[in-house]
């Protein structure tokens, strides 16, 4: 390292890998482009290294830079714990949190968390995101989230988390389906058509993984990305999905169908609210934590 750089330097150094994007980071940091780049030229002249490359999907870090940016993000979080100005006020404060959740969890998470924004955070804006199971943990590392809630087997046990509630799978179905009564046998589970749901943001695919250890077969009459499109589907045909009980309920309800517990042994799962550990201290972030577990915990 040949001399010293200032905390605009390193801030931008976050900013750029946090974004991938130079014009980004300025937006981000309410800097012009041109500052960016020099604060840049200086990190790459202290450094003796490249830090970023241009590339097709954006500035991609050096090696270099990966192995820097964990030590320099906790220390300039550090910092701004340290010198915040006055606690968290949600009744004044204008923040805006990241959160993750699938379509299903948009469906039942948000209604029971918005009215309660609405009157004791009226400033504080919510930003939902669907981000791929495996790019999760790195978005919440690096800030791009702040919050995740699901059935998130794969994200990686350095997040912090906290369980909000067990849950289950159930069969979703018409009313009046010919071939069911009062309960679902497995025959009729392999002979029906199903729905199946291919959304990268659930842990769906732990009943895929339950079928294929049991040597259950079904037969997919329909792929579909979302959730949304689940109940209408449902009620028009005679398929089957299998889906989480909380949101199999609000569709019985709305659209007239039934549920049933499915004809295999599927343990529970938990639902659980995941943060990163860089946040731990937050304020803010500590508020909506409990918030949102407050609101969401049955």
């Amino acid at each position: 390292m040949s001399s010293p750089i200032d905390l605009q330097c390193l801030r931008v150094f976050c900013a750029v890998f946090e974004t991938r994007s130079v014009s980004r980071a300025a937006e981000s940091l309410n800097v012009t482009q041109p500052s960016v780049s020099y604060s840049l030229a200086r990190l790459r002249e202290t450094f003796g290294d490249p830090i970023f490359t241009r590339t097709r999907d954006g500035m991609a870090p050096t090696p270099q830079a990966a192995r820097i940016y964990r030590e320099v993000r906790r220390g300039i979080d550090i910092l701004d714990a340290a010198i915040s100005p006055a606690a968290f006020d949600p009744a004044q404060s204008e923040r805006t949190f990241r959160v993750a959740m699938s379509d299903i969890g948009q469906l039942d998470f948000l209604p029971k968390i918005a009215p309660l924004l609405e009157t004791a955070a009226p400033r504080v804006s919510l930003e939902i995101a669907q981000i791929s199971m495996a790019n999760l943990s790195r978005a919440l590392d690096i800030g791009e989230l702040d919050f995740a809630i699901g059935n998130l087997p794969e994200i990686t046990p350095t997040t912090r988390h906290e369980v909000v509630f067990r849950e289950r799978y159930v069969c979703l179905f018409r009313a009046g389906h010919p071939l069911i009564g009062d309960t679902l046998t497995r025959k009729v589970f392999e002979e029906a058509k199903h729905i199946l749901v291919m959304s990268p943001f659930t842990g769906h695919h732990m009943v895929e993984n339950a079928l294929l250890e049991r040597n259950i077969q079904r037969r997919i009459g329909l792929r579909v990305p979302h959730f949304t499109s689940v109940p209408t589907l449902v009620a028009a045909t005679d398929y089957l999905v299998s889906l989480p009980s909380i949101v199999a309920q609000r569709f019985e309800r709305t659209y007239g169908l039934r549920a049933l517990p499915l004809p295999i042994d599927l343990p529970d799962f938990d639902v659980r609210l995941h943060w990163s550990a860089r946040h731990e201290t937050n304020e803010g972030h500590a508020w909506m934590r409990e918030t949102l577990v407050r609101q969401l915990r049955r």
